[in-house]
């Protein structure tokens, strides 16, 4: 783990400085180098299950937004005969942002659960307490 964690802190932290020149770059760089923080923390073994339970829920959350939102994946999927996402992006074609977005927050929710995983793996096999105090640590 600790070579994925290495791997996809720098992926993430890559993803946070291609997104300074983007509209909403104050949130996307902060969600990004979250995910990049998450990740070097993790190979680290400094991090609390409490954050990564926050980090898995808000990527969730807002991942199954833009799936269901106005332009967002659904729409690139059903309506847009899921375009090419590669392709430039331009102010008529939202969804194929949104699909970017979602595709990108699907990753980071999977990574800190992964990292949550393991941690709960670890610990079971440390003999910490219960589930209801990991969580809470």
């Amino acid at each position: 783990m600790k070579i994925v964690n290495i791997l996809f802190a720098l992926i993430f932290f890559a993803f946070a400085m291609l997104q300074i020149n983007d509209a909403d770059a104050v949130l996307w760089v902060s969600i990004y180098l979250s995910g990049s923080i998450l990740c070097i923390l993790s190979w680290l073994n400094k991090i609390r299950p409490v954050y990564l339970w926050m980090a898995v829920g808000f990527y969730t959350i807002y991942a199954l937004y833009l799936l269901v939102s106005p332009d967002g994946v659904w729409s690139w999927y059903s309506e847009h005969g899921s375009e090419n996402i590669a392709q430039s992006m331009s102010a008529d074609k939202a969804w194929i942002e949104n699909t970017r977005e979602f595709f990108g927050l699907f990753l980071l929710a999977l990574i800190a659960g992964i990292n949550l995983f393991v941690l709960h793996r670890k610990r079971r096999r440390e003999k910490k307490p219960h589930m209801i105090l990991f969580l809470l640590e």
